[in-house]
């Protein structure tokens, strides 16, 4: 499997760790070399999961706030060890995503795009979008960790600031940390 690292994941990890984006690469194709082992595809299961993600995606996008959210991304809503984390597995999404999570062909990740796309949302619903559809070729097939990791790693490419605790891997707390695309 050809892993690529985003250039913003490899400017985070390099700053992080003291090294430019090469070298943060080459560590990255270590780790994976190591045995980080490539999510599994299994066809019955993809077509599956993409009749789900059809009509999943359009249940998550379209369902309504029921409680106002107690607290926002603009409050820290995860650390920084986890968008660490999040950077490392952040190649599984630049093949749709793009380099820079700038979309094409899939939705923008990261920039005025995102933010509009998902400002009053909460994080909850973005989790269990990713969570539901993601990996494109295996849907679900990583651990939520690996899903609340990516998720904070989306919210550092977006410049929401750090918090002291991680986002969690239940959706039901994560509804009440709200996206807004400009500071209160």
């Amino acid at each position: 499997m050809a892993t690529r690292l985003t250039a913003a994941a490899a400017t985070i990890l390099g700053v992080a760790v003291g090294c430019g984006p090469t070298e943060v690469g080459r560590h990255l194709r270590e780790y994976v070399a190591s045995g980080f082992p490539p999510p599994p595809k299994a066809s019955a299961r993809l077509a599956e999961a993409r009749s789900a993600r059809e009509a999943g995606s359009r249940t998550v996008l379209a369902a309504p706030q029921t409680a106002p959210a107690a607290r926002s991304v603009w409050d820290g809503a995860y650390t920084l060890a986890q968008a660490k984390r999040g950077a490392l597995k952040s190649g599984l999404c630049v093949n749709c995503h793009g380099d820079e999570f700038r979309g094409d062909p899939a939705p923008d990740l990261a920039g005025p795009d995102f933010l509009m796309r998902w400002d009053g949302r909460t994080v909850g619903d973005l989790f269990e979008l990713i969570r539901l559809t993601m990996p494109d070729d295996d849907p679900g097939s990583l651990p939520r960790e690996q899903y609340a990791d990516l998720v904070a790693y989306i919210l550092a490419v977006n410049k929401f600031p750090t918090g002291s605790s991680e986002i969690g891997i239940d959706a039901g707390p994560l509804k009440q940390i709200r996206i807004l695309a400009a500071k209160p």
